[in-house]
């Protein structure tokens, strides 16, 4: 699985860069997109609020390729189909 997405919410924006080393130990040579919010937290005790999406490694390469291109991208609107709801 590779991680694509990370949120994190924390209550003060000066603490984002504490969490940098963190997540670069975490996720390695792995860059997935992140956000970082600064918002109020239900419990003041909390210091963090993170979640992540991960994918199936290869999921994207439709073609087998070894890579993620165009090919794929037309490969995935081919065959998206009719809108039953039109």
């Amino acid at each position: 699985m590779d991680v694509v997405r990370v949120r994190s919410i924390l209550p003060e924006a000066a603490d984002f860069p504490a969490t940098w080393p963190v997540l670069r130990a975490a996720f390695g040579e792995i860059r997935p997109a992140a956000a970082m919010i600064e918002a109020g937290l239900a419990d003041p005790r909390m210091k963090i609020v993170s979640s992540s999406r991960a994918c199936a490694r290869g999921t994207a390469d439709r073609d087998r390729s070894g890579t993620v291109d165009g090919a794929d991208l037309g490969t995935l609107l081919a065959s998206w189909g009719d809108c039953p709801y039109e």
